[in-house]
């Protein structure tokens, strides 16, 4: 930046795909989606920064057939989550 004076610091962020648990009632691998997915998908994700990692940074959840759920936070905008979502939807 200009005109300011001291050092510059660089800020890594860690991301990483939350894995899901086994439910032994469900006999499934899920994640907690707090009601935003309905339906189980492998399109179906949560990303969290390693740093912290019971923070959900962004989550794509199936909601019905074509319809999904994207939620996202800081550090991530809107162009990056969209852009994770549809390369997760491209597969």
């Amino acid at each position: 930046m200009a005109g300011t004076s001291g050092s510059k610091e660089k800020v890594t962020y860690v991301l990483k795909n939350r894995p899901p648990h086994f439910d032994i009632n469900m006999r499934k691998f899920v994640l907690n989606y707090n009601g935003r997915a309905k339906q189980s998908s492998k399109n179906n994700f949560q990303i969290f920064d390693e740093s912290f990692p019971d923070e959900i940074l962004m989550q794509l959840g199936k909601v019905e057939t074509g319809e999904y759920n994207c939620d996202y936070t800081w550090p991530l905008c809107a162009m990056q989550a969209f852009g994770l979502a549809i390369s997760s939807l491209s597969r």
